[in-house]
């Protein structure tokens, strides 16, 4: 129940309701809960959150694009001087700006607006227009409320780079890098425990275009056609019917035995999945952070990405990365094939993730 006694921090996560958006909430409110602030937060109806003696949450119903603008814009602004609250900070969690009379900090995990890359734009297809849409039209969202006192939290340095690059009047200190909770598979866990599977790739990935899974099976194609390699394994994280266009590429090419259809696995399972792999694929042309790459390379595993600035700035570290030209069939069919004849034997210094949680560096922003 709201306490109009107290003053709160407002939190707007009315469209966090799976994926990982809804892991960056329930972050958000297992260390609200250990905050001394309180906590008024609006998010999506039907999710099934803890509860905490701090935190009051108004429920929504789930919004589609008009109905989240008219939040962001009217509805939340609205809400708050109805009710009467008495407001320390507003924070956003899902990426645009509020029309509100208070500090802002906005979480700003949607990189699309901020990507170099423009090639989706050939092909026509339902989610290229989205693609479109993000791309050119979002970021008004994104800005369109902030003032002087507004603070921008993004995952990389690359996002930073993105934010200042597009908005001129903000500066430097208003852009804070924290990146992400890491939970990284359990080193204890050797890679001797599971059976290798030979010119296996794993790209543990969603079927959506800027993934990008495509350039994987033209370069499998090439490679059989070029260099007579036909024993190649390609294991995606999803169920076949969900990605046509994968789909038809596959028939149309006599691919059926190159490619498995893992379908969503546990914790576990992918763990297993990694450490059979020969190697791990990560093509996608859009990313905030590529949160697989961390979890190939906590294994030591060795990893074909997509030389972009996301993969630079989260393995910059990590020696086992080889970095291709996203839209390259050619050069990923050069790199697999090379990666392939040495095998799985080939070990790299497994990347050592610092467990601390970034969010106490959020909370810090609350203060």
């Amino acid at each position: 129940m709201i306490n109009n006694e107290y003053t709160y921090i407002v939190v707007s996560a009315t469209a966090l309701a799976s994926g990982g958006a809804l892991t960056i909430l329930r972050q958000f409110l297992t260390h609200a809960s250990r905050d001394g602030n309180k906590f008024l937060v609006f998010v999506p109806e039907g999710l099934h959150l803890p509860q905490y003696d701090n935190i009051v949450y108004i429920t929504n119903e789930r919004k589609g694009w008009f109905k989240r603008i008219y939040w962001d814009w009217f509805g939340c602004k609205l809400f708050l001087k109805k009710n009467n609250i008495n407001v320390k900070k507003v924070v956003s969690l899902q990426n645009s700006s509020l029309n509100v009379p208070y500090e802002q900090i906005i979480y700003l995990h949607q990189p699309i607006p901020f990507s170099e890359i423009h090639s989706f734009f050939k092909n026509i297809s339902l989610d290229n227009l989205k693609l479109f849409l993000y791309k050119n039209f979002y970021s008004y969202f994104i800005f369109k409320f902030i003032d002087e006192s507004t603070v921008f939290v993004v995952q990389t340095d690359w996002m930073r780079n993105g934010v200042l690059k597009q908005c001129k009047n903000l500066s430097l200190e208003k852009v804070e890098v924290i990146k992400p909770d890491i939970k990284a598979f359990a080193t204890s866990l050797q890679d001797e425990l599971y059976d290798k599977e030979e010119n296996s790739l794993l790209y543990p990935a969603t079927p959506l275009s800027y993934k990008n899974h495509m350039i994987i099976l033209k370069a499998i194609s090439l490679l059989k056609k070029t260099y007579g390699k036909h024993d190649i394994k390609f294991k995606v994280t999803f169920n076949k019917g969900l990605y046509k266009n994968f789909d038809e590429y596959i028939t149309h090419h006599a691919l059926e035995d190159n490619v498995e259809y893992l379908g969503v696995l546990s914790y576990t399972d992918l763990q297993k999945m990694y450490a059979k792999a020969t190697l791990v694929v990560f093509p996608s042309y859009i990313e905030s952070y590529g949160l697989p790459l961390i979890e190939a390379a906590s294994l030591g595993k060795k990893i074909i990405c997509s030389d972009l600035p996301y993969s630079r700035d989260v393995l910059s570290e990590y020696e086992g990365a080889i970095y291709v030209s996203y839209n390259s069939e050619e050069e990923w069919a050069q790199a697999l094939y090379t990666a392939l004849q040495q095998g799985s034997d080939y070990h790299y210094i497994k990347y050592e993730n610092d467990n601390r949680s970034s969010w106490p560096q959020f909370f810090e922003l609350l203060k």
